[in-house]
This record gives structure tokens, C-alpha cells and sequence, in this order.
């Protein structure tokens, strides 16, 4: 395992729904709906950097709830540039992000 956070977040990420999978075999579908949407959540702000909605995200909403329920998942964000936010709703914002963690969106 790498010492940089992103890795290790992937990686707790990766063993915590892997071993969810194994005990709940019926919820693999779900799993990966919400693995494709984590994805989007970090590729959003990559692909429409004008866009201010994208760099935001609201942790009060029933489906990021869910997306980041895993082991790892939160971390995944933060280490990709989300931080918590200064608003008075609970959110994560992407910060300001450098070239090469922008190329990992």
C-alpha cells in the first residue's frame, strides 16, 4: 500500500465494500451505482471547473449519504481536495486543486 492518502483511502474504500459484497451479495448492484456516482462526483469538477455547483457537496443529501457510508469513501473525497466547508448546511468543498490532482479527477 502507497503512503499518499488518495491510495489509501482507495484502498480501505476497496476492502470495506468488498467485504460488505461478500455478507450481502444482493446489494452488489446498489454498490456500484453508488461507486459510479462517486466517480462522478469527483470527475464533475474536472470536466465543468465554471460550474460552482460541482465543487460542492451537500452531506445532508440522502443519496451522498448513502455514497459515502463505505470505510474510505469520505476520505476518498478529501483527499482528492474536498474539505469541509464554511457554510452553515454541512458540505464538502473542493478547494483549490493543483494540476496533477485535477489529471486523478
Amino acid at each position: 500500500m502507497s503512503d499518499d492518502p488518495l491510495s489509501r483511502a482507495v484502498d480501505t474504500l476497496w476492502h470495506s465494500m468488498r467485504a460488505f459484497t461478500c455478507a450481502t451479495p444482493e446489494h452488489l448492484p446498489a454498490q456500484i451505482s453508488d461507486l459510479g456516482k462517486l466517480a462522478k462526483l469527483l470527475r464533475n469538477p474536472a470536466e465543468h471547473p465554471s460550474e460552482p455547483k460541482f465543487r460542492k457537496i451537500k452531506l445532508s443529501n440522502a443519496a451522498i449519504t448513502r455514497i459515502l457510508a463505505p470505510p474510505g469513501a469520505r476520505a476518498v473525497l478529501q483527499a482528492c481536495g474536498f474539505v469541509a466547508g464554511t457554510s452553515a448546511d454541512e458540505m464538502l468543498e473542493l478547494g483549490e486543486v493543483d494540476p496533477p490532482t485535477i489529471g486523478l479527477l
